[in-house]
């Protein structure tokens, strides 16, 4: 059997590696050998060559535990981290619990964001993850943002846009929402925000459950049922309901629930043609599923990739966008 792009770009990047690396390369291949022909034909292969290459990288480094990041790139990374963590940010309280307030300016952005100490912003703004070649935020979008946590991606395409934008943030964790409400008002950009408290799903009026985790930016919709209950929304009855006329931009960075809400979006997605920004790193199955549901809607997407967090392989972003959207 001839071996797909996918599985050759692996075996290549891996070629030179330690016993060890390829033992783990091995391992990683049984786990994905039924869907390397999707991976392959649904993904790899619609990506621009430094994207692709950007792709295998990232994926031996998430899913098989293998670093092929290079030295220089990774010391340069590691060195703009600890820049920004180094920082001394003063401690400020919202209804009597402190929090950091992260100054922005540093990462080159206006502003301060109240959050938590874990918490530094860089791959939102120092590294920006949610721009990429010609892929991202663009002046006089409606954006759903998908993910809110405190307000820090909000902020950022509003500045990106000089404020000609509208945000519709959906949060679901309490204690993200209070935060998120005030950096909205202390950065003076509420107005062109829309909160919503509303898990995006694939069906609306059911109810998920928040699993909370100490890190509170992982909170996701796939808690037990001591968790608290949240309803649920798909995006096109969201945007029928807000009177929304046209979706520029869809960012997605919902732990895992991803897959569930661009099945409820399909109407907005055939409609619009928006901009997509989505992660796929949560789960193993997201570089499978995700492309699969975005073809599903016969829009003739491009991809884009991009990677910014290189020690977990967290943050990586499946782009989409189309030539000819629709006239406004």
């Amino acid at each position: 059997m001839t071996a797909s792009l996918i599985e050759e770009g692996l075996d290549a990047q891996v070629a030179s590696g330690t016993p060890d690396e390829h033992a783990r390369l091995q391992r990683m291949k049984q786990r994905f050998a039924a869907h390397f022909d999707a991976i392959s034909a649904q993904l790899y292969e619609r990506l621009p060559e430094a994207d692709r290459n950007r792709f295998v990288v990232w994926f031996v480094k998430r899913w098989g535990g293998i670093d092929r990041v290079t030295p220089d790139e990774f010391a340069w990374y590691a060195s703009h981290v600890e820049r920004i963590r180094s920082h001394a940010y003063p401690t400020r309280t919202l209804d009597g619990r402190p929090y950091k307030a992260l100054d922005l300016q540093p990462q080159g952005y206006r502003g301060e964001l109240l959050t938590y100490p874990w918490m530094l912003g860089i791959h939102d703004f120092l590294f920006d993850q949610y721009r990429h070649d010609d892929y991202g935020v663009e002046p006089g979008d409606t954006i759903i943002d998908a993910g809110a946590f405190v307000g820090d991606t909000a902020l950022l395409f509003h500045q990106i846009t000089n404020g000609d934008c509208h945000i519709h943030a959906f949060e679901v964790l309490d204690e993200n929402l209070e935060l998120l409400a005030h950096n909205l008002d202390a950065n003076k950009i509420a107005e062109c925000v829309t909160t919503c408290a509303l898990a995006l799903s694939d069906v609306s009026g059911s109810h998920v459950h928040i699993k909370a985790t100490a890190v509170q930016g992982a909170t996701s919709i796939f808690g037990d049922a001591d968790g608290k209950p949240v309803q649920t929304i798909t995006l096109d009855d969201y945007v029928r309901q807000a009177g929304i006329e046209r979706v520029d931009l869809i960012k997605m960075d919902i732990e895992g629930a991803e897959r569930m809400a661009l099945r409820g979006a399909l109407e907005t997605i055939r409609r619009d043609r928006p901009r997509l920004a989505i992660c796929i790193y949560h789960l193993w199955d997201d570089m499978i599923e995700i492309p699969q549901i975005i073809h599903s809607t016969g829009v003739p997407y491009r991809f884009g990739f991009k990677w910014v967090e290189l020690r977990n392989g967290w943050e990586a972003v499946l782009f989409a966008s189309v030539e000819d959207r629709p006239s406004e």
